[in-house]
């Protein structure tokens, strides 16, 4: 009987889901050229974004992983195109851990961090790629491009006081491997 009730609720959302989808792929028609673009329906990036969130909340609690990390790339994309890039960081950071395989985590995590830097949030970047390194959602090797990244991002904010806490968690990571020689650049 639990089983039963647990499959008709992951159905209930995931048509959810899809009708959030669909109502933000309505406010985002493909853009027309010429003079069909006088009598197109114009893109609104600002409601479809919100459409997508809701959406890709609704994939992630019906365990819908690829369908929640696409709906969030499409909200980002939206809130990116509308020059709110902390809230596009932020759903890709919400998209990095239910990737399915780790360059695809690393990447949306760096995108990410990538979104932080055009917000003007230089050590939150650092922040971002430090987290993708230290969690268990990406292989070690390729943890080190993460670690790098969150290196460049973190001199971008030297002068903060949270600045040493980035250098001294990059330490700690490379000393953690044993990788001495890497932890000199930290």
């Amino acid at each position: 009987a639990t089983l039963e009730r647990k499959k008709k609720a992951s159905a209930a959302l995931r048509q959810k889901a899809d009708d959030f989808l669909a109502a933000g792929d309505a406010l985002m028609p493909p853009k027309k050229t010429g003079f069909a673009a006088l009598m197109a329906k114009k893109q609104n990036p600002l409601f479809a974004a919100s459409e997508y969130a809701k959406a890709a909340n609704a994939y992630a609690a019906a365990d819908l992983r690829p369908e929640a990390v696409a709906a969030f790339e499409k909200a980002a994309a939206c809130h990116a195109a509308t020059d709110a890039h902390h809230t596009a960081a932020q759903e890709l950071e919400k998209a990095a851990p239910l990737a399915d395989a780790d360059p695809r985590r690393l990447d949306l995590a760096l995108r990410a961090a990538s979104a932080w830097i055009e917000a003007g949030e230089a050590l939150r970047a650092a922040e971002t790629a430090m987290k993708c390194a230290t969690k268990k959602w990406v292989a070690p090797e390729l943890a080190v491009q993460a670690v790098d990244t969150a290196l460049e991002y973190a001199d971008a904010g030297v002068g903060s006081t949270f600045a040493p806490e980035i250098y001294k968690n990059a330490l700690n990571w490379y000393a953690a491997r044993g990788a001495f020689a890497d932890a000199r650049k930290a």
